[in-house]
């Protein structure tokens, strides 16, 4: 197992193992405030994507955000990536380097789950900054959006950001499934 790359098993692994399937879920995702999966700081990712599979994992669940997705050109920085260890990932967005973490898993022969962890990049944020797939914006302005404040996070957009999604990775037969969301809970902001 590598030294500084840290996964966890995630509780699909009793469901999928009557397939005989392994699935692996990153312990951070492109769910955090990075915006990037965890480990490519420590490891470059071709070496992250064969130890999962020489680990025996079939399936990875590979959480993001959906703030992520909506970040546009801004580049990635050094704290999310070594870019000695990850040259290819300089000055790639987020989401590209999504798509590069994607294809290096499929390259490795390991099957991709998306998962839509959270709306804001931020460890978990609490109940109501990520309980639901939407956040709308309180009459004064605040809640809801990206950044986490004064802003509105549609249904209608969560709806877009799968299409796109969908539509982006619909050549890649290593994509096998998408999480629409991780672990729904309770708000108290609900009308």
């Amino acid at each position: 197992m590598l030294e500084g790359v840290f996964f966890f098993l995630s509780p699909e692994l009793v469901l999928s193992s009557i397939n005989n399937d392994r699935v692996c879920h990153p312990r951070y995702g492109a769910s955090d405030a990075l915006h990037v999966v965890g480990g490519l700081t420590m490891r470059p990712l071709a070496e992250v994507c064969a130890a999962v599979a020489a680990m025996g994992f079939t399936v990875v669940r590979l959480p993001f955000s959906s703030e992520m997705l909506r970040l546009g050109t801004a580049a990635v920085t050094p704290r999310a990536v070594d870019f000695g260890l990850n040259p290819a990932l300089r000055g790639k967005t987020p989401l590209e380097v999504l798509d590069a973490v994607v294809d290096g898993l499929g390259a490795a022969k390991v099957a991709v789950v998306l998962n839509n962890h959270t709306t804001l990049g931020m460890w978990s944020g609490g109940v109501e900054a990520n309980g639901l797939w939407f956040q709308e914006a309180e009459k004064d302005g605040s809640g809801g959006g990206e950044g986490g404040g004064g802003g509105t996070y549609t249904e209608a957009r969560w709806v877009a950001d799968w299409v796109m999604l969908a539509r982006r990775y619909q050549g890649r037969p290593w994509v096998v499934g998408y999480d629409l969301r991780n672990e729904v809970r309770a708000v108290t902001k609900i009308k």
